[in-house]
């Protein structure tokens, strides 16, 4: 059931990417890191890609920590 439900959204994102154009790479957020990488030599792309993934981790675990959170309320378990 949740697995039937999951690709039918996965199916449903595609379709809406399919009608939307797509981003141009320097626009990405790998172009950004990479340009003020660049830009910036003394830091370099290295640590702004390493920054950038500790920052989508931290941000995840607290995300997850609050859906726990907000899920007590609905007494989902």
């Amino acid at each position: 059931m949740l697995s039937t439900f999951l690709c039918w959204v996965c199916d449903l994102v595609g379709l809406i990417i399919a009608f939307l154009p797509s981003t141009p790479p320097q626009y990405t957020i790998g172009g950004l890191i990479t340009a003020t990488g660049n830009a910036l030599p003394m830091i370099g792309t290295g640590l702004l890609s390493e920054i950038y993934t500790m920052v989508q981790g931290i941000l995840a675990l607290f995300l997850v920590i609050k859906a726990f959170k907000v899920f007590q309320y609905f007494k989902v378990w």
